[in-house]
């Protein structure tokens, strides 16, 4: 589970916790503890998606707030992440 905010101000503390996720088997992201989100959260999504599709691990995205869903709802990828889209 990842904590705190997720924006541009922690780029390389996130890209170092996207790097330390296992890549095999199902892995559940769980974005209960995330009080803040801006479109760097996205990026890193989409960046940890793509390294779980290499190694062919199953991944998914839960309790994700209003905001990012919004966010990915606004990119069209929601689907591509395999997350509900916003209401």
């Amino acid at each position: 589970m990842i904590t705190g905010e997720v924006t541009i101000d922690q780029p390389e503390e996130f890209n170092s916790w996207v790097e330390k996720l296992p890549l095999n088997g199902k892995v559940t992201v769980d974005f209960q503890k995330i009080t803040k989100v801006d479109s760097s959260c996205v990026l890193l999504m989409l960046r940890f998606k793509r390294r779980t599709q290499v190694n062919n691990c199953e991944v998914r995205f839960v309790n994700l707030p209003d905001k990012l869903k919004r966010l990915l709802s606004l990119y069209e990828i929601n689907e591509l992440l395999g997350c509900v889209a916003a209401d």
